[in-house]
């Protein structure tokens, strides 16, 4: 069992050569990590609520037995689940984190752009990054972009995660601070960052640490999932 209290067993660094696998081994467990989580999302949603009644009214209509009651919604629960590890699975490995095949180029070949990851008793638990925003983004509105307009150079925090075993030791934490130590002495005048409404525990962090919610954002296409994104920002 993890030792709360040992916050001395953390270490924020740099990307260093090697690190790849490590890295690629963090953000693949938070993925996965998310598959139950985007189940349950899926279970909520109006057009499986609308099936599950379609089913129900079907098998009423032909006076099924009970045991086609059951098989039936365990089919559509087999069915929700691996639509939900799919989007994972394409999340991975899609073109959504082709940042990654090459991290010395997309985060530290620019003074402005950085990547870092957490160590705990010198094991990668965790991993965060920081890229100048560019001024339009894929999927983000025209509204909540505008109140980043106003700055002259804004961050983007991307890559935020930890490892399921190590969640609630303050890693998290450590990195966004590391993150906005790093923004300030790069004279950026805020960070901007986008989170999803399946990571309730990171919305919560960032709002903890003093970043406000500029927009709910139109649905985001995660696989064969839509789910709805967040824009977060702090001003520096």
């Amino acid at each position: 069992m993890i030792n709360s209290g040992r916050s001395d067993s953390i270490l924020i660094r740099p990307w260093q050569e090697g690190d790849d696998q490590a890295v690629w081994d963090v953000l693949k467990e938070g993925s996965y990590s998310n598959v139950n989580s985007t189940f349950v999302l899926c279970l909520k949603r109006i057009e499986i609520r609308i099936i599950g009644l379609v089913l129900i009214s079907s098998l009423l209509i032909c006076d099924s037995p009970l045991t086609h009651f059951f098989l039936c919604f365990t089919l559509l629960l087999i069915v929700v689940y691996i639509l939900s590890y799919l989007s994972a699975v394409i999340y991975l490995y899609g073109s959504t984190l082709s940042d990654l095949r090459d991290i010395q180029t997309s985060y530290l070949s620019n003074v402005d752009n950085h990547f870092w990851v957490a160590l705990y008793d010198g094991q990668i638990v965790g991993t965060i990054a920081i890229t100048r925003k560019p001024d339009k983004l894929k999927g983000s509105p025209d509204d909540s972009s505008s109140k980043t307009d106003e700055f002259r150079k804004v961050a983007w925090l991307r890559r935020m995660a930890v490892k399921k075993r190590y969640r609630g030791l303050g890693i998290a934490k450590k990195l966004v601070k590391d993150c906005v130590i790093f923004c300030k002495k790069n004279n950026y005048d805020s960070i901007f960052l986008i989170t999803t409404e399946i990571h309730n525990a990171a919305r919560s962090l960032y709002s903890s640490l003093g970043f406000e919610m500029l927009a709910s954002c139109k649905p985001y296409r995660y696989g064969p999932v839509t789910i709805k994104t967040y824009e977060f920002q702090m001003k520096l």
